[in-house]
């Protein structure tokens, strides 16, 4: 696996997916979906199918339904996909915890995922992700885009996305259903966990020269909902790095809300700046006066929270950022703080309670 220091740019989130939909506490006996996100023991894991309320053990021994998510992504060689089934062990992305004694050799902690459901509309009203690779060589990514597996909300089902070159003058890649895409063999040669929780899901395998790139994502019938999308570096071999992705997606209130889902690794504690903006896009209904929380993954403690920036308790270290980091208008939110190695939820949503489309984004100050 990379691990990076990246400079103050923008938001980044590269090497594994988070899945940004709200954890809870595992509990013995109770019935999960598919997709479902649980804590247990100061670690987090993913359903990889349906786990039945009968089934004893907990998630740290049913490998065959459990995955942890700080598991480290694969090494894949598209030219040279494995004759067997997929290996879904866990493995151990590092300690998270901070060194014990002076002999411990210390972790640069970058961000190292950002994923985040939203809901895509249609048209201008779509959800857009955007994204950076920066270097000299080119590099594989893995892209993809499911219905949001949340309760209480409405789902994008059979999402259908397409990558463009930032000017949208090129369209790079497109699909509507995961299971027909060019690029399968390089799918399935990734861990059976990274595959796309449904049929009707979209998800593209890559490589992209270094640049700028866009994400669309929307419904395939002209159908609207809530969604997740993410984009994936998994080339072991590429010197060239990862290191933004923004989203532009539509946040309402309650369980609708938008939710941004990150990671820090390593052994130091990690200062990172968070906004989320009103959209400035045309033709589309933008949040205005978007707030926003901080929070431990497992929603029992909030970190932080924010609606106009302008009163943030830190203001004075988001006044020492060049002044292109600003939010664009005072009533949009923006936090800076210091948090330890560990998996993190940023939700948005209208503070009068409105809804409209908002841009979050994540940056790592070095």
């Amino acid at each position: 696996m990379k691990l990076f220091s990246l400079p103050l740019i923008t938001l980044l989130f590269v090497n594994v997916l988070l899945y940004a939909q709200a954890p809870t506490t595992w509990v013995v006996g109770t019935q999960y979906n598919s997709g479902s996100i649980v804590g247990y023991e100061d670690n987090f894991y993913r359903a990889i199918q349906d786990v039945p309320g009968s089934v004893g053990g907990t998630p740290d021994t049913l490998t065959d339904y459990w995955v942890d998510i700080f598991s480290t992504k694969p090494t894949v060689d598209p030219e040279d996909p494995p004759t067997t089934e997929p290996d879904t062990s866990d493995s151990d992305l590092g300690n998270l915890s901070p060194p014990e004694d002076d002999t411990t050799e210390v972790t640069p902690s970058p961000l190292i995922n950002i994923s985040t459901n939203g809901y895509a509309l249609t048209g201008a009203e779509k959800m857009s992700a955007g994204f950076i690779i920066t270097g000299s060589e080119p590099m594989n990514v893995y892209i993809k885009a499911e219905k949001s597996q949340e309760a209480g909300i409405t789902p994008l089902s059979d999402p259908k996305m397409e990558i463009w070159n930032i000017s949208r003058t090129e369209k790079l890649a497109e699909n509507d259903d995961w299971g027909d895409h060019e690029n399968i063999s390089s799918i399935q040669s990734l861990e059976s966990h990274y595959y796309p929780i449904e049929s009707t899901d979209s998800a593209v395998f890559l490589t992209l020269q270094p640049g700028a790139y866009l994400a669309d994502v929307y419904g395939s019938k002209g159908n609207t909902g809530k969604v997740l999308v993410a984009v994936n570096d998994v080339d072991e071999q590429s010197t060239s790095q990862l290191i933004n992705i923004s989203t532009n997606g539509y946040a309402y209130t309650g369980s609708e809300k938008m939710s941004a889902g990150f990671i820090i690794t390593g052994t130091e504690p990690t200062k990172v700046y968070i906004k989320a903006e009103k959209s400035q896009e045309a033709g589309i209904t933008p949040l205005s006066d978007p707030k926003m929380e901080i929070w431990n993954i497992s929603r029992t403690e909030k970190l932080a929270e924010n609606d106009d920036w302008g009163d943030h308790e830190n203001l004075s270290s988001i006044q020492s950022l060049e002044s292109h980091y600003y939010p664009i208008e005072p009533t949009d939110s923006a936090v800076f703080l210091t948090l330890q190695p560990g998996a993190y939820l940023a939700d948005v949503y209208g503070s009068q309670g409105n809804s409209g489309k908002a841009l979050i984004a994540v940056n790592k100050i070095d």
